[in-house]
């Protein structure tokens, strides 16, 4: 009876140990599928980003979302804004204050910094790669892994004391490509009671990027003739240009 006993435990223990185990190596496969996104060299997304306040009031954005590293293109088009970014001009209409900006990069020397800066964070990775780091690879635990064919599924949950408290992905293994992912993050902002604060929901699907590429270009939106400014959207917004 005793040796029935210690039989039990021992395999109680070493199916806690491979499970143990079998946890690390899906950990390790979710942060090495982590550390190829700050390669990424040419992206788009669909997004949708869902904010509750702490007075329960809501507000949500919906839009698409392209990038090429390469080509140093960001286009930004949601229901809040259209903004286009691509080295050389930066373009923004606000479609809620019904304003546009235009600046010429080149020319507008009080713009250098920025754009220095915008390509240093965007353009080599820097921003997504210190979040990857600092956050997600630094505190992540798993909280899910499963497979469905190609795909890998995987949530990640983090310590208590962090703004991110879930991100989840599906990644197709044979394309290299993340598909989709989901982010929940929690500010507190009321150190009396940390359940109140502004919650988001933020959610991205891939979609390919040859249509945004087309959307992304300049002349869909101004032209400059001789120093003159012609808009091709928005034209009653009010403007900001530096030409």
């Amino acid at each position: 009876m005793k040796n029935v006993f210690f039989l039990g435990v021992i395999l109680l223990c070493t199916r806690a140990s491979i499970r143990s185990q079998q946890i690390a190596a899906e950990l390790d496969s979710a942060k090495s599928i982590l550390r190829q996104l700050k390669t990424l060299g040419k992206v788009s997304y669909k997004y949708s980003i869902g904010i509750e306040y702490p007075n329960k009031q809501h507000d949500r954005i919906e839009g698409t979302i392209y990038e090429n590293n390469g080509s140093k293109i960001l286009y930004n088009n949601c229901d809040a804004f259209t903004m286009l970014y691509n080295g050389n001009w930066f373009f923004k209409a606000d479609h809620r204050n019904k304003t546009v900006t235009v600046f010429n990069l080149d020319k507008t020397t009080d713009k250098g910094n920025e754009k220095r800066v915008v390509d240093k964070d965007i353009f080599s990775n820097q921003m997504a790669s210190r979040f990857i780091d600092s956050i997600l690879i630094k505190y992540a635990t798993l909280k899910s892994f499963s497979r469905s064919g190609d795909t890998v599924n995987i949530n990640l949950a983090f310590p208590p004391r962090l703004t991110v408290k879930e991100f989840s992905f599906s990644y197709v293994q044979q394309t290299e490509q993340v598909i989709s992912f989901h982010v929940e993050v929690f500010q507190a902002t009321d150190p009396d009671n940390n359940n109140k604060g502004i919650k988001q929901i933020i959610n991205y699907q891939r979609i390919g990027d040859e249509a945004e590429s087309r959307n992304s270009n300049t002349d869909n939106f101004f032209v400059v003739n001789n120093g003159k400014l012609f808009l091709k959207k928005y034209n009653e917004y009010k403007v900001i240009a530096k030409l």
